[in-house]
């Protein structure tokens, strides 16, 4: 199955994006917000090879790259990212990082149960409705049994919040934003009727970064 959009919007935004911040430079193997940095040891855990889909500019990849030598995959839908995160384990001197320019047919060039944990941040829901529902299915493939996700998606936005953001509405819980990004704006409740479809839901909890206030959701799954 091929990509449904080319998303040409939002390749031009997240490469205007990626290719103004500079290359992050580790000074720790932490995060420093203790729900991530608890969630990314939960998945490295007894994983020798980690994918992260939307892995631009590199920085989580990198934080477990810190943490343990693995063999790390990361796929992006920005050339600017996948340059920026290249660069990012070229800097910090990780040499166990692959990284790939693409989208969701990307996935498909890997062979069933081909890795231990799967990183989903911050992108299917940013994704038409079927291309995320692709990039579930793909990701219970790619995973071996009782492999793990660690799953984080942007907060939900009642019907004020939609129109405070400019927000318009597509097709059902999808939404167009002022920037050209896709947003799939569900409740918490109905991503877990979702997840349990395939995933056993390990832990769901919100997150906030600080000092920003951005508060999403993170999901912790292992596949069943």
């Amino acid at each position: 199955m091929t990509d449904t959009h080319d998303y040409e919007q939002t390749k031009s935004f997240w490469n205007t994006r990626f290719k103004a911040i500079p290359v992050h430079r580790f000074t720790s193997e932490r995060y420093g917000n203790k729900l991530l940095d608890d969630a990314l040891d939960w998945l490295i855990e007894n994983a020798d090879r980690i994918l992260d889909f939307g892995c631009a500019p590199g920085t989580l990849l990198g934080l477990c790259a810190m943490r343990k030598k693995a063999d790390y995959h990361g796929i992006d839908i920005s050339s600017a990212g996948i340059k920026k995160a290249t660069l990012t384990f070229q800097e910090n001197k990780l040499e166990t990082g692959t990284f790939s320019c693409g989208g969701v047919k990307r996935l498909h060039e890997y062979k069933a149960g081909s890795f231990d944990g799967i990183i989903l941040s911050n992108v299917i829901d940013n994704l038409t409705l079927t291309d995320c529902a692709e990039v579930l299915k793909a990701t219970k493939r790619l995973l071996k049994p009782g492999g793990k996700v660690l799953l984080k998606l942007n907060d939900y936005r009642d019907a004020h919040a939609l129109k405070a953001y400019g927000t318009k509405s597509i097709a059902g819980d999808l939404h167009e934003e002022t920037s050209g990004l896709y947003l799939i704006n569900r409740t918490t409740a109905t991503w877990e009727t979702i997840l349990k479809n395939d995933f056993e839901i390990v832990k769901a909890e919100p997150i906030t970064f600080e000092p920003h206030g951005i508060t999403n959701r993170l999901f912790l799954l292992k596949r069943r």
